[in-house]
């Protein structure tokens, strides 16, 4: 498979792309060192340089958090979300190889967190690739892995409609968030759809264990409002993977244009509705159509989703390796991370009709 042919793969799909697209063969070749300066603590670097041995194309690459010795690393990672002090960027400045790559990675939404450093302008002109959820990512992350299924499972999607007695819930606690999704649910319990709201954010303001809450979901709601906290460039979180994969339908509200990248007979999508009362209507509808509700169950039956991100995250892994063997034909320089990451990159509504 051609490398062009691979790259549009990853740009114009969400779905399946995550698999391995290459069988390993054996080829020798030098070891690329790759430090994960401030990687999350999530991450298993050592887990991912076994699985990458194994799994991937080029399996010559071994991800390190060693902090020393940089100028002998063949590529530096420095995630945006997680600190870098003053002393460290000008070490770095100051060891980097001319051939060296550096990488920024991005997994959250750019209003995430307080982290700036990026925004010094000593950082200016030093990234060469990005590495992320967004469709023009160098590395292409998503936030957790989606493929198609070869079998469709066998269900009783009669029993399931049936077993449903109540409308639709949310688990919110992050409260007045920028999408002002506290707002559009508001909106749509006035017009007529009821919602039961658990959470930091909800009356009671209890946290429920996730797997209590998930089966009683799965058991008694119709359906599941996905909605994120801010409305950013191809963001959405890890929130549409885990829900899609109960027995419900999901309503979603992103950045990321849903019905482009998935089957949209899989889910309901806000963004087909000028308003908020329209919505509300085909919820209505769909909740008392039993072909219509068990027919977005079908579609959405398709998907197999992972139960972690690790999945993900490796094979982005496996993607980075592969660029850095053949980085001579991925030159690139980013003049300015901040901009990328910020710059007209959220779209947050003011009014919610």
């Amino acid at each position: 498979m051609t490398e062009i042919l691979r790259e549009q793969i990853v740009r114009n799909s969400l779905v399946d792309m995550i698999q391995p697209v290459y069988q390993n063969e054996y080829v020798t070749r030098n070891t690329l060192y790759i430090s994960f300066f401030n990687a999350p603590s999530w991450i298993d670097l050592a887990g991912d340089s076994e699985y990458l041995k194994h799994n991937c194309h080029f399996d010559n690459c071994i991800y390190t958090r060693r902090k020393e010795n940089i100028s002998m690393m063949s590529a530096v990672v420095f995630s945006t979300q997680n600190g870098v002090n003053k002393l460290d960027t000008e070490r770095f400045l100051k060891e980097r190889q001319k051939d060296q790559i550096w990488v920024f990675f991005r997994l959250e939404a750019p209003t995430f967190g307080n982290i700036s450093w990026y925004r010094d302008p000593a950082w200016r002109n030093t990234m060469n690739w990005s590495w992320g959820y967004r469709l023009d990512s160098d590395i292409f992350r998503p936030m957790q892995a989606l493929t198609t299924r070869k079998v469709i499972p066998n269900k009783d999607y009669r029993s399931i409609f049936f077993r449903k007695t109540k409308m639709a819930a949310w688990i919110v606690s992050h409260c007045k968030a920028p999408s002002l999704r506290d707002e559009y649910v508001f909106k749509l319990i006035q017009s007529g759809v009821s919602v039961d709201i658990f959470g930091l954010c909800s009356d009671n303001k209890i946290r429920i264990d996730r797997k209590i809450l998930s089966e009683k979901i799965n058991n008694e709601y119709m359906f599941y409002l996905s909605f994120e906290n801010s409305i950013c460039t191809d963001y959405i979180s890890e929130k549409f993977y885990y829900y899609l994969s109960l027995d419900t339908v999901l309503v979603v509200r992103g950045g990321l244009n849903y019905s482009k990248h998935f089957d949209n007979k899989a889910f309901i999508d806000t963004s087909a509705f000028q308003t908020v009362k329209s919505l509300a209507v085909f919820m209505l509808n769909v909740s008392q159509n039993i072909n219509l509700y068990t027919s977005y169950l079908k579609h959405k039956d398709k998907y197999n989703i992972a139960e972690t991100k690790t999945e993900s995250m490796r094979q982005s892994e496996c993607q980075l390796c592969e660029k850095l063997n053949n980085k001579r034909f991925h030159k690139k320089m980013y003049s300015n991370i901040e901009t990328y990451l910020h710059k007209d990159t959220c779209n947050n509504p003011k009014v919610i009709l």
